[in-house]
């Protein structure tokens, strides 16, 4: 991980958005943690992960990303290799236990 200061960003900005996709820049602003950058490959990478283990909802994804339809989440997915995230068994089968009890069917 680089480290630098907002001072060194202002001055020296194209070394400091030079590192590798698997790196990551702190930048530290009086002397504390500030922000965090990422390469767009390791934020989007990020936002999915999230995503598929259940820490980010569909929308908020999708807001973080920039995409306004669905099909361009799912796209993403299936370019990063990763599967749409899916509710554990017990949540299914308590879903369709209450859906089943609400509309009366067994």
């Amino acid at each position: 991980m680089k480290i630098m200061t907002a001072t060194e960003i202002k001055n020296k900005l194209g070394d400091a958005l030079s590192f590798p996709d698997d790196d990551s820049l702190l930048i530290k602003k009086n002397g504390k943690e500030a922000f965090m950058a990422f390469t767009a490959k390791m934020a989007n990478k990020l936002i999915l992960t999230t995503y598929v283990h259940g820490g980010l909802s569909r929308s908020e994804t999708m807001k973080l990303m920039g995409f306004e339809w669905y099909g361009d989440l799912l796209d993403a997915l299936a370019a990063a290799k990763m599967n749409k995230p899916t509710l554990p068994e017990n949540e299914r089968a308590a879903m369709t236990s209450y859906a089943k009890k609400v509309l009366g069917t067994r």
